[in-house]
């Protein structure tokens, strides 16, 4: 009876309000306002001022890329690049299955084969997609304490073999560079440079098996996810790592956290309780996890099938949202509003304003502790926001020396250069708390060029995904780009990657947004459909 009655209402509780906002008089006082400042002199001035900067920009040679709406990749699919790129492993696709036949392992009436035939027709959830979720199940809700980064590297070498496996066996290439996008392989490509350049080339090569582990995940899922239904089975395993990983934070909270003074400035703080962590070491580096992921398996969740259980996938999202207010990162929780307000946008623009009316209403409702945390953001009384301004500065002095080819991946190689340009009260600091900042003097100019083409190449492939393709596959789209967004202004006041994790869930993240648009511009989708 009770499921029944969340169903009838929630639903349809956005139109309802909707359509009342429609006819509030808010609504006409909010509407005579915008015209009021729309009709103003200071509006007319900015708007002559975007107006030459955009001719500007878009008379320039990136402004004319950007706007052709055929996809750029059909610009190097023909290039020699991608050739080599796809007949190497094409090659290595043909070596493993004349290996296969050799021992008759590949053979038709191959035993094992048959066997494995015989496996697959008695367990269907056996698949490449269930062996690939059961590991970022497994990798996303391991202790920090019993985890260890470089197990990601073997686990996506072991889904990389599996992969190259199956694809010998069914004589079919695994991966083309033109679903991978060369935006990926150049910033791959960077990377690599930032280890030939360390001067300590052992901790550059530590920190690049991270990378490289980041590269295979991604490379692995644009591979394997050719349908809606792989698709939606990896969503699944995500979503059920992001509500398990909240269920632990929660019971983190009624067990009591211990306040750090390293991750919390006491001072302008006072009162605030411990900030949950869940499986993870940090309580920044778990709401940067629930920013990349969340819209992801929200997204998931309103698209079931199942009316119960949509209902129940949508009920269990309020763990998270409730962890991510418990971690009290002040950075997240901005990143999470604005990676709402996209994925609201490509879901249904209509129900904005009534967001915006609900986040008014609950604001009143935020216990006093987390007032006081938002009212410290870009205080200068917070010592850990002077921490990174002074960090900043002396990154932006290091960036004139060593900008253009950088100083190498990692601490190792970050710190000793570091400590010649900082200040005396910045000097603990290992990286340089902004995601743009540490690429570029990681890997220099090649570096941060890379990675900036393809952050946005991935949003802009995303965008016109969007315009042709399922239900299902428009709003995980619509769900990536309110992701990046959100990470767009997280990465600006953290080196979210320094926890490896993060830089996992952010390839997995693009790589599933990268497969989702292979998708809707494939026609393996299904027609698009109204949410």
């Amino acid at each position: 009876m009770v499921t029944h009655l969340v169903f009838s209402v929630f639903p349809g509780w956005m139109d309802r309000l909707g359509a009342l906002f429609e006819e509030s008089a808010l609504r006409r006082l909010l509407l005579w306002l915008w015209r009021s400042f729309t009709e103003s002199l200071i509006f007319r001035a900015v708007r002559a001022v975007y107006r030459w900067v955009w001719r500007l920009c878009r008379g320039s040679a990136l402004g004319h890329v950007l706007a052709l709406r055929k996809d750029v990749r059909a610009l190097y699919e023909g290039s020699l690049l991608a050739a080599f790129f796809d007949a190497v492993m094409g090659g290595i696709t043909w070596l493993l299955r004349r290996v296969g036949s050799l021992s008759l392992w590949g053979a038709d009436r191959s035993a094992l084969l048959g066997l494995s035939r015989r496996a697959k027709a008695r367990f269907r959830w056996l698949d490449f997609e269930f062996l690939t979720g059961a590991v970022l199940l497994a990798m996303l809700l391991c202790p920090s304490g019993l985890w260890h980064n470089i197990y990601a590297l073997g686990l996506a070498l072991l889904l990389l073999a599996v992969l190259l496996i199956a694809a010998a066996v069914q004589n079919r290439p695994a991966l083309r560079l033109g679903s991978l996008g060369l935006p990926l392989l150049a910033f791959a490509f960077a990377a690599a440079v930032g280890v030939v350049i360390a001067s300590d080339r052992g901790e550059a090569v530590r920190v690049f098996c991270f990378f490289l582990a980041s590269f295979l995940f991604s490379a692995v899922l644009i591979g394997s996810v050719d349908s809606e239904e792989k698709l939606r089975k990896l969503l699944g395993f995500l979503y059920l790592a992001v509500v398990a990983a909240a269920a632990v934070a929660i019971l983190q909270r009624f067990q009591g956290v211990q306040v750090s003074a390293s991750l919390t400035d006491l001072t302008t703080n006072r009162g605030m309780p411990g900030r949950v962590y869940s499986v993870y070491e940090n309580p920044n580096n778990y709401a940067e996890i629930i920013v990349l992921l969340f819209p992801a398996v929200t997204a998931w969740a309103v698209t079931l099938k199942d009316r119960h259980m949509r209902v129940y996938a949508l009920v269990g999202l309020l763990l998270p949202v409730a962890a991510l207010l418990m971690t009290y990162s002040r950075s997240s929780w901005v990143s999470f509003a604005l990676a709402a307000v996209v994925f609201l946008y490509f879901y249904n623009k209509k129900v904005l304003p009534v967001f915006f009316l609900l986040v008014l209403v609950a604001l009143p409702l935020l216990p006093q502790t987390i007032w006081n945390r938002v009212l410290t953001i870009g205080s200068t009384a917070d010592s850990s926001n002077l921490y990174r301004v002074y960090i900043w500065d002396a990154v932006l002095d290091m960036l004139g020396d060593y900008g253009l080819v950088g100083v190498g991946l990692g601490p190792g190689n970050f710190r000793p250069v570091y400590l010649l340009y900082c200040i005396a009260r910045a000097q603990p600091a290992p990286h340089a708390h902004m995601v743009y900042l540490e690429v570029w003097i990681e890997m220099g100019l090649l570096g941060i060029v890379s990675y900036l083409v393809y952050y946005f190449a991935t949003i802009r492939r995303a965008v016109f995904g969007t315009i042709s393709s399922s239900k299902t596959v428009r709003l995980f789209l619509g769900a990536g780009i309110g992701s990046l967004a959100g990470i767009l202004f997280l990465s600006a006041a953290e080196y979210i990657w320094y926890y490896p994790r993060v830089m996992f869930c952010f390839f997995i993240l693009t790589g599933l947004m990268t497969a989702a648009a292979n998708l809707s511009g494939s026609g393996a989708a299904a027609a698009p459909e109204k949410p």
